[in-house]
């Protein structure tokens, strides 16, 4: 673990057995104003039977899916062996496959997918803009023609929609290197998902931007 990105490092097995209660329940709720049934609509709305999803967490949104979906393929991808193990558990009955990578660097995966998830990861890397918008192109050419690639990130503190408690919190996140989304505006989501494909979309819910983009 100790080769992992500070944002990573901080999902050990102890914090992953409370990440489903502090994530979704109270944070999702609460703080960021963008409540759990929010983001498990934008996956039922996008998942396609051949899915790849990345950090997915302890697979709590996509064993929600799931119960309304059937799947042909699902690889999680996650830098974090913890993750892989837990999500990989929670969500054994869709039999996943999963890979140990960083999407900051090419991928190990030569097949492409109908559908790729991006819950609350692009708010975690660390880098510029650009540096963001190269990993949504480079996860773009993963995907399958008409293929989507969805997701939801927090928005930078800077945007005058967050609340005080919000911005408190991302200021502590960011100082800790959990968060890196000082520069994730509105405006500049909508630039990298225009670079990186043909057509893409964007819904604000609270501090919580859903997005997608298809090939």
């Amino acid at each position: 673990m100790s080769d992992l990105p500070a944002s990573a490092q901080i999902y050990n097995n102890h914090i992953l057995k409370f990440y489903d209660f502090l994530v979704h329940g109270i944070s999702d709720s609460f703080i960021w104003r963008c409540p759990k049934p929010n983001l498990v609509a934008w996956y039922r709305q996008h998942l396609r039977s051949q899915h790849l999803d990345i950090g997915p967490g302890s697979g709590l949104l996509l064993r929600e899916t799931l119960a309304q979906h059937s799947l042909d393929k699902l690889l999680l991808l996650d830098v974090n062996p913890e993750c892989l193990i837990q999500a990989s558990a929670n969500l054994t009955q869709w039999q996943p496959q999963a890979v140990r990578a960083s999407i900051m660097q090419a991928l190990p995966l030569s097949e492409q997918f109908e559908s790729i998830g991006l819950g609350y990861i692009l708010h975690c890397i660390a880098g510029t803009p650009e540096v963001k918008g190269a990993v949504l192109q480079r996860l773009d050419e993963r995907l399958t023609p008409n293929g989507v690639l969805f997701g939801a990130t927090i928005l930078s503190a800077s945007e005058p929609f967050h609340s005080a408690t919000a911005r408190r919190l991302m200021g502590i996140y960011n100082q800790r290197q959990i968060f890196a989304n000082q520069t994730d505006t509105l405006a500049n989501l909508e630039t990298m998902l225009q670079q990186a494909f043909q057509r893409y979309e964007i819904k604000r819910i609270g501090s919580v931007a859903l997005f997608a983009g298809w090939q």
